[in-house]
């Protein structure tokens, strides 16, 4: 997969993105799981780092908020990522899962996010607010 200049690192992550499940949904509270499956070429590895690639810690924040996105079918703006912890990496080939839990407060959406590796060994968690 050649990418090229005139797209960005979330537009490709839209093709990363192999399925999205909709748990439960409430006019409040959205659930949702997405699966990843990132090729040894997606733009979000370059230069980070070179011989040894994992994906940055912005393009984990993008896949919960295109997950979001799809999970709500709107637009998101991120306002704030809190509490994020990250214990494990990913690297080409691999193929982890975003698990999200939104609740809407006050009109925007807010919730806790997870990406696990199969087997549900945590990558990284932690909270994430939208605002409008």
């Amino acid at each position: 997969m050649k990418y090229s200049d005139d797209k960005s690192m979330y537009q490709e992550l839209s093709n990363c993105c192999i399925d999205l499940q909709v748990i439960s949904r409430t006019k409040e509270l959205v659930e949702l799981r997405a699966e990843f499956l990132f090729p040894e070429d997606f733009v979000g590895f370059a230069g980070h780092f070179p011989g040894q690639p994992i994906l940055p810690a912005i393009s984990q924040f993008a896949m919960v908020r295109l997950a979001s996105e799809r999970g709500l079918e709107q637009k998101l703006m991120p306002q704030a990522f809190v509490k994020t912890k990250f214990t494990g990496v990913v690297q080409p080939g691999d193929r982890p899962s975003v698990t999200v839990r939104l609740e809407r407060i006050n009109g925007n959406w807010a919730g806790k996010f997870r990406i696990s590796r199969r087997g549900g060994l945590k990558i990284s968690a932690g909270e994430i607010r939208f605002c409008s």
